[in-house]
């Protein structure tokens, strides 16, 4: 089981953590370099902490934007470039990478090949993964509104 969270906001920090830390579980948190530090998301300095508490940290774009259709200089923005930037910026590996909006193509998949990813995470939902696919891993959505009977429910 991978616990996953997306965008970066603030909450991970300081509602999320503190029952990570207690229950000793660390996500993988896929991450918009672009808006750490404004607003509703955490900063470069609460995302570093994570990380070198063991959070695994994956891309999620530069911006959120959707993949699917760009051009390939857009492509290395969104998948190389916020690669290369959480890479510097927290000293970790980054080699996941969660597709904005679930949006991904052909080319969007040659393109994390190229720079160097090894999967990537879907908005399908799913409980078993083909192996041959580690760029297409299905993911089981949890929203804020769930309750504990509608999470026991997607379990299988």
């Amino acid at each position: 089981i991978v616990i996953s969270m997306d965008d970066g906001y603030k909450e991970v920090y300081t509602t999320a953590a503190p029952i990570f830390t207690e229950t000793g579980l660390r996500p993988t948190l896929f991450i918009t370099p672009r808006y750490m530090g404004y607003g509703a998301y955490m900063t470069w300095e609460q995302l570093d902490e994570l990380a070198a508490a063991g959070y695994a940290i994956g891309a999620h774009g530069y911006d959120h934007a959707n993949l699917r259709g760009m051009n390939d200089a857009e492509l290395a923005l969104q998948i190389g470039d916020s690669r290369q930037i959480l890479k510097e910026r927290l000293s970790v590996a980054v080699d996941s990478f969660c597709y904005p909006y679930g949006g991904y193509d052909d080319r969007v998949l040659a393109a994390l090949e190229k720079h160097g990813y090894t999967t990537a995470v879907t908005l399908n939902p799913g409980y078993w993964q083909s192996p041959d696919q580690p760029y297409q891993l299905d993911r089981l959505r949890i929203d804020y509104s769930m309750t504990l009977t509608e999470f026991a429910e997607l379990l299988p």
